[in-house]
């Protein structure tokens, strides 16, 4: 089954998420559309991530990995499929809809 690369959801080294998103052919840095998600910065494992692709029926699929086994680790994991699964259920007019 062919899949298509749509979303990436990471946190940097300053605890801050990057999220780029690729529609239509063309790279978006989304990142500003989160800034407002609740977090503590200095809690959260920079490098932690979940990529989304779109598979040929249409459906959304992930893969991601926490970075490690700790309690920051953790915390971040829950903060980027959060981040994600909201954007899940946003209309389509949203920003940070899929």
């Amino acid at each position: 089954m062919q899949k298509a690369y749509v979303r990436s959801y990471r946190v940097n080294q300053d605890g801050d998420l990057e999220v780029f998103s690729l529609k239509g052919g063309e790279h978006r840095d989304l990142s500003k559309h989160y800034e407002d998600l609740p977090r503590n910065r200095h809690a959260l494992a920079q490098g932690a991530f979940v990529d989304v692709f779109r598979q040929g029926d249409g459906d959304l699929t992930w893969v991601g990995s926490p970075g490690g086994h700790s309690s920051q680790c953790a915390l971040s994991m829950k903060l980027l499929l959060d981040a994600y699964t909201q954007d899940l259920l946003l209309e389509e007019t949203k920003p940070r809809a899929f």
